[in-house]
């Protein structure tokens, strides 16, 4: 029955609100689909939901990235696309997308309209899509004559084509995949896909892990995405101190609860400007989540990178500048000689700081450097705001590898700045104790030295090519 007018657009937004709350709520169980609603059983299934306040984010996104902002740009859109959900869940998603399309003024008969596939291989989420959408059609007073609701698996299922353009969006399951698959993760699979079924004019706006990014096992997911014509945006988060997703590990040992998949939501806009956006690693505390999720990240324009094969997390403009500027040029592995007798260790893991050691561990990297001018030189660097920067951007946001240390690029200018501070930096090495920090790593203490606070800017010295 139709409980209001075509134009009680408040009417028609409280429905969908209410659709979206109970759509969260039951993702959460949802995501726990196994009989022994296990962690481990949440994990092998990829389930990860997307709660109601990243959804809200993933919309405004998508639609401030094309540019799309008037009624009128809202009903066209409503009008001419395809939408396509690979792993739907209970829809948190798409009653999301439905509610920004009824709060801009688009009219309940044009949503209900709308051609949209929703496809997941747990047929607990389609039954509770069934009921929900049966719920809307009475509140509407219209059906949803072109909703397909289909129980099946997304990389066996055959989607024809369409006139409109067509928009893949979702929140794709994360699995490893058998040995010998073409990508290492499912995920992967999910996208390609997309890619294929967005060919034309159409775009793609997925959750994917931050791995697609930067792992070697996605180079050519990478190549592929970056042949497409138009742009490539990407808005990356990290997991710590809080998460977008709310799953987080609840059977977990681990201190920090909260952690867990660390994510990027990748957007290819087909057009004719090619261009690749992107943000930092971004992290926040719980207290700040609403302020984050409620507005734009600063993306940075990353088309001229060519550093290595990545998708970065330009921390900003300026180490942009100086990694193009730098590179070809003299690297830190430059600096190190294994037959000299000055030794650093660095840990091989950081956050907010890179811990640089004394002594050896499994642990720690062993850089060896010629005399004590270079380990000066190195030390400098290792705790410069700048190389902190260069990592967040082109490392994993938590394991620092050697390539990581020894491709990190020395341009002359910066050389010749570090060599400068020799003294400086060697009256904070002989002050280190006064910057220890410890902790415990399997029940024992870890000592490092953090020296980010004591190093002047180099980032900010302005002196950068």
């Amino acid at each position: 029955m139709n409980t209001y007018n075509e134009g009680s657009t408040s009417a028609l937004v409280a429905d969908l609100k209410a659709a979206l709350t109970a759509a969260e709520e039951a993702e959460h169980d949802l995501s726990y689909f196994s009989k022994s609603k296990t962690e481990r059983g949440r994990k092998e299934s990829g389930s990860y939901y997307t709660p109601a306040d990243v959804c809200a984010f993933f919309w405004r996104e998508y639609f401030a990235l094309k540019g799309i902002s008037t009624k009128n740009e809202f009903s066209v859109f409503a009008k001419d696309v395809r939408l396509i959900e690979p792993s739907a869940g209970a829809g948190a998603l798409v009653f999301a997308l439905l509610l920004k399309l009824a709060k801009e003024g688009v009219p309940k008969k044009q949503i209900s309209e709308m051609e949209i596939i929703l496809v997941d291989i747990n047929e607990g989420a389609i039954a509770f899509l069934t009921r929900q959408f049966n719920w809307l059609s009475q509140r509407f007073g219209v059906k949803f004559k072109k909703l397909r609701l289909i129980c099946a698996d997304f990389k066996r299922l055959k989607i024809g084509s369409s006139r409109k353009k067509t928009v893949v969006f979702g929140n794709p399951p994360y699995v490893a995949n058998e040995k010998g698959a073409r990508w290492k993760n499912s995920f992967a699979d999910f996208t390609q896909i997309s890619l294929k079924l967005s060919e034309g004019d159409g775009d793609i706006h997925l959750i994917v892990p931050l791995s697609i990014a930067f792992s070697r096992d996605y180079a050519e997911l990478r190549a592929n995405i970056r042949a497409v014509s138009g742009s490539i945006v990407l808005s990356n988060f990290d997991n710590i101190p809080d998460t977008i997703f709310k799953a987080g590990k609840p059977q977990s040992l681990n201190s920090n609860k909260a952690n867990s998949q660390r994510c990027t939501i990748l957007s290819l806009l087909r057009g004719p400007k090619k261009q690749v956006l992107s943000t930092p690693l971004l992290r926040w505390p719980k207290r700040k989540r609403a302020s984050l999720l409620a507005r734009s990240p600063q993306y940075v324009d990353v088309s001229s990178y060519r550093f290595d094969d990545q998708f970065p997390r330009p921390q900003s403009a300026a180490l942009m500048r100086y990694l193009e500027r730098a590179d070809g040029g003299l690297n830190f592995g430059a600096l190190i000689d294994n037959s000299g007798k000055n030794v650093l260790y660095v840990a091989s893991v950081a956050r907010n700081y890179l811990g640089i050691r004394e002594e050896g561990a499994g642990n720690a990297h062993r850089l060896v450097f010629k005399n004590n001018d270079d380990f000066c030189s190195g030390l400098r660097i290792l705790s410069s705001d700048l190389f902190m920067a260069y990592w967040l951007t082109i490392g994993d946001g938590f394991h620092v590898t050697k390539g990581n240390i020894y491709d990190f690029p020395i341009s002359k200018n910066l050389l010749i700045q570090v060599t400068r501070q020799n003294r400086m930096t060697k009256k904070v090495w002989d002050a280190r104790y006064q910057f220890i920090k410890t902790k415990l790593n399997a029940g024992q203490p870890t000592h490092s030295y953090d020296f980010s606070e004591a190093m002047p800017s180099l980032l900010d010295s302005g002196k950068l090519p």
